[in-house]
């Protein structure tokens, strides 16, 4: 599941903000944050997918501890930012990291034979793949000499 928005949040109290824009109390706000990983000024061709994008960019000359997972920016913010971040997004990214990597040495996935990617599902502001999709997956056999997590 991911979600198009993060810091979704309820205001207690009217806000007025610093260029004048008046937000009442009760008042549901949230970040675009998804529209933020979609904006070619901050993505370089966001429509295609790169495995590499993020290590490449950190290639770059004085970026180096940019653009990591689980790391907050004014242009990354599935985390949240500033006071409101995730606490635990650096716990959650090495969580999800050690899942992807078990799932990779341990199993072959592939579509169904003739079977395009599911499209995706929205309920609200969050985003799901088809319910019911077939996806085939097969334990593979490890190698001696390459150690395996646990699974």
């Amino acid at each position: 599941m991911a979600s198009k928005v993060t810091f979704n949040h309820r205001t207690l109290k009217p806000i007025t903000l610093s260029d004048g824009s008046y937000i009442p109390a009760s008042s549901q706000i949230a970040i675009p944050s998804a529209a933020l990983s979609y904006d070619p000024e901050i993505v370089s061709e966001p429509e295609k997918f790169d495995a590499l994008r993020s290590y490449r960019a950190r290639l770059q000359p004085g970026r180096a501890h940019r653009n990591h997972f689980g790391q907050m920016s004014k242009t990354h913010m599935h985390f949240g930012f500033g006071r409101h971040a995730c606490p635990g997004r650096t716990l959650a990214a090495n969580e999800i990291k050690l899942v992807t990597a078990a799932l990779l040495l341990h199993f072959d996935f592939r579509q169904v034979e003739g079977k395009s990617r599911p499209r995706n599902i929205m309920l609200d502001e969050f985003v799901f793949t088809e319910p019911g999709a077939n996806l085939m997956v097969r334990r593979r056999t490890i190698r001696d000499g390459v150690g395996g997590l646990a699974v």
